[in-house]
């Protein structure tokens, strides 16, 4: 999968739909994820977001 994200052809569809297309490691993408989640969980607990 990384390789088809790197190419020219996939990186136009995902520039014209606004995104970035990045092909990464799976340990890189799950060390992404993490400090992602880490800052939304942040965010949320700040803002005292419920579920319903």
């Amino acid at each position: 999968m990384s390789a088809t994200i790197k190419t020219a052809e996939t990186r136009e569809r995902f520039s014209a739909l606004g995104a970035d297309a990045e092909g990464t490691t799976p340990a890189q993408f799950k060390a992404y994820f993490r400090d992602d989640m880490d800052k939304w969980r942040k965010v949320v607990k700040a803002a005292k977001v419920s579920g319903e």
